[in-house]
């Protein structure tokens, strides 16, 4: 196991459903353990990325400065206790954004960053995979059984990627790792996204959805009980 921070319920995961939104995936993991008081959820626009808008190796090539721009404005910071934790609760701070914004094109992500009741800070396991090729699910499941066995999973469609979300806590020092390993093989996540969290000290994954760019709220497509 990477973590020897247990979970309450070590079935936790067994109660997440395909099709269950991303949402109440995180809730399933709240639930799952009670050590967790605090969670932080943010506010930031959305558009095409850079690879997007530079989509041959000529345009990249003479527009790679471009990559180094920010991944996003981040516009609010939300920290909410796990009862604050809620469809309605998210769904209003996407709304109060946009309306404070005058933009419609904003979404709430979650960080991965958790406070805990006796103190100090862990991480959600969380990933945001881009597989490349011939790799896809079946890969990422193999990969997780081998690096990181006993750890129960779920994966979700967020329309372009899919997001991991892992039944256990890691510390700073274990989630460094875990981000590592993903990165290994390279096939699995864009350089890019490990860059700006390595750097945030923190991952991100997208809750809610936005009609023109990011039109599908993540959604459970596979549990991994890996046990």
């Amino acid at each position: 196991m990477l973590s020897e921070f247990v979970f309450d319920d070590p079935n936790a995961h067994e109660k997440v459903k395909p099709g269950m939104e991303a949402i109440e995936v995180v809730e399933n993991i709240l639930k799952g353990n009670k050590d967790v008081t605090q969670l932080t959820v943010i506010t930031h626009p959305v558009g095409l990325n850079w690879s997007q808008d530079y989509s041959t190796k000529e345009e990249r090539k003479q527009n790679f400065l471009c990559a180094y721009e920010p991944e996003f404005t981040q516009l609010g910071i939300h920290p909410l206790k796990v009862a604050e934790f809620t469809k309605a609760r998210i769904v209003d701070i996407q709304e109060k954004a946009r309306k404070q914004c005058n933009n419609n094109h904003i979404v709430v992500s979650l960080t991965s960053e958790v406070v805990l009741i006796a103190g100090g800070k862990m991480h959600l396991a969380m990933m945001n995979f881009h597989p490349e090729g011939d790799y896809g699910t079946d890969e990422i499941v193999k990969a997780l059984e081998f690096r990181h066995p006993g750890m129960p999973a779920v994966l979700l469609n967020s329309g372009r990627h899919q997001h991991l979300y892992g039944f256990e806590l890691l510390s700073q020092r274990q989630w460094e790792e875990w981000m590592g390993t993903w990165a290994i093989p390279f096939y699995f996540i864009h350089p890019g996204y490990l860059g700006y969290r390595l750097s945030a000290g923190y991952s991100t994954l997208r809750l809610t959805s936005d009609a023109q760019f990011k039109p599908t709220v993540p959604y459970v497509t596979k549990i991994i009980s890996n046990r």
